[in-house]
């Protein structure tokens, strides 16, 4: 008999319970959450106080959450923000759960009652990606003086580079690797100039994962959903763009070869020449006028007028998302933005205003729109420029594909010819691809429509690794 969503989730619990400290790998979409929270209520019947750590966009969400899928109430629970005294407060109360911001938790954790023994850490790979961010060492540090249980959560652990899993790895079993340098040892291809140029052993981080964590796929648990369907648009930059990029061109694809991309930003000419093409009007160029992308955005905000359907859309740049909210407004949608400048209150707020049908568009950034929210109503998502995060990419797609769309949902997303939009596809499909070499239940994406790619990255990859399935 084939096993519903229901079954999976409850034979992940049975696994959580057993285990002291477990990951949660499924797929976006997949139903994590209310697993954690069943968890949650494990914990707190048997006389344990949970923190719960997550994106700020996520703080009302997994409050709401909690009270949906167990018996807790809203006197249960406390989200910490506000000002200092408010949070000593709030940390101080008889909540059984505090919800709070990863900043948050590495300044505070230690405010909080002894009896606050269990984590949950919600988007794992946003908050605790990089081994030595003070965040990370503040959590080393709780989970060896405090918390002896633990339950993470994401569908991306692996975040562009395999160093990402170290901190989960380290914390679920430290024995695995001596420290951090030794992980880097086993794994790093390392060029002539000793910078990091690829990656090996990822059928062992496969098994270690394997040990440690429940995984389902999205088609696992959702066999009869609708692909998305994913459509390059190749678009002409203005004149006075094409001039201001052409200068900074040869150095910027110079700037993202791999070893530049290893554990830091790109360099000034690759982010200048990002910037030309995403928000013109910064260099003082374009005024008056719409760039080769608005263009084309405005072609499919006249198909959203027809349709009546409501739509995402996606950049990196800030003045990039507040001209296109503007862009949108002008056209007569209802619009709201959601991106870094806009609070985790206003956040929640526009979740709930944008399902109920009082906005047409959000606009916003994938690292703040990406995570947890469920917009299945969405007729499309448009990318008007991406990061170099395979994770932000897939984790916004699953934002308008949470498993029982009827449709596909259309998936639009724009490059300029002849620029280094391509080259940043190319980087965001090698992360894909190590991904997958770890775990192969990591659906490995492809852009197509262009035959740029590099045939690395074209060729299937190789099987191995871990499968969840006896878990279940």
């Amino acid at each position: 008999m084939t096993k519903t969503l229901r079954d999976y989730q409850f034979a992940d619990l049975v696994f959580h319970m057993a285990e002291d400290r477990s990951l949660n790998l499924s797929d976006p979409g997949t139903g994590k959450t209310p697993t954690a929270a069943f968890w949650t209520y494990h914990q707190v019947q048997e006389g344990r106080r949970v923190i719960w750590t997550q994106p700020g966009s996520l703080l009302q969400k997994n409050f709401d959450e909690l009270i949906d899928w167990t018996p807790l109430t809203a006197q249960d629970i406390v989200i910490v923000d506000g000002t200092a005294a408010q949070r000593k407060r709030k940390w101080e109360s008889d909540a059984k759960v505090f919800i709070c911001g990863p900043t948050c938790f590495g300044r505070e954790w230690m405010l909080s009652p002894p009896d606050t023994t269990a984590l949950v850490i919600d988007e794992v790979h946003m908050q605790f990606p990089t081994n030595d961010s003070a965040r990370t060492q503040s959590l080393y540090t709780a989970m060896r003086e405090r918390f002896r249980w633990m339950l993470a959560m994401t569908g991306s652990l692996i975040k562009g580079r395999l160093n990402s899993a170290y901190p989960m790895i380290h914390i679920l079993e430290p024995r695995y690797y001596m420290n951090h340098e030794s992980f880097n040892w086993m794994h790093q291809i390392l060029g002539a100039d000793g910078h990091c140029v690829g990656w090996k052993g990822h059928d062992r981080i496969g098994q270690i994962l394997g040990q440690h964590a429940v995984r389902h796929t999205f088609e696992e648990c959702y066999p009869d959903a609708q692909e998305d369907v994913i459509i390059r648009e190749t678009c002409p930059m203005s004149p006075a763009q094409r001039a201001a990029y052409d200068e900074f061109a040869a150095k910027a694809i110079l700037e993202l070869e791999d070893r530049f991309l290893e554990g830091t930003l790109p360099g000034v000419h690759a982010l200048r020449c990002r910037q030309i093409m995403a928000c013109p009007e910064t260099f003082g160029l374009c005024a008056g006028e719409k760039t080769g992308k608005d263009e084309r955005l405005l072609v499919h905000l006249a198909d959203a007028k027809l349709d009546g359907g409501p739509r995402a859309i996606f950049g990196v740049f800030q003045e990039e998302l507040e001209r296109i909210a503007d862009l949108c407004e002008k056209q007569g949608f209802r619009t709201a933005l959601h991106y870094g400048k806009t609070s985790a209150k206003a956040r929640g707020q526009i979740d709930i205003d944008f399902r109920a049908g009082r906005y047409d568009i959000v606009v916003g950034s994938a690292p703040t729109m990406a995570v947890g929210y469920n917009w299945e109503h969405l007729v499309q998502e448009i990318f008007t420029s991406l990061n170099y995060e395979d994770v932000d990419f897939l984790q916004a797609r699953r934002r308008g594909n949470r498993g029982t769309r009827k449709t596909a949902l259309r998936v639009s997303v724009l490059e300029y010819e002849r620029s280094i939009d391509q080259r940043i596809f190319q980087i965001v499909e090698r992360k894909s691809k190590d991904a997958h070499l770890v775990d192969p239940t990591q659906k490995q994406f492809e852009f197509g429509g262009k035959d740029e790619a590099p045939a690395a990255v074209l060729n299937a990859a190789r099987r191995g690794g871990f499968s969840m399935e006896d878990l279940t």
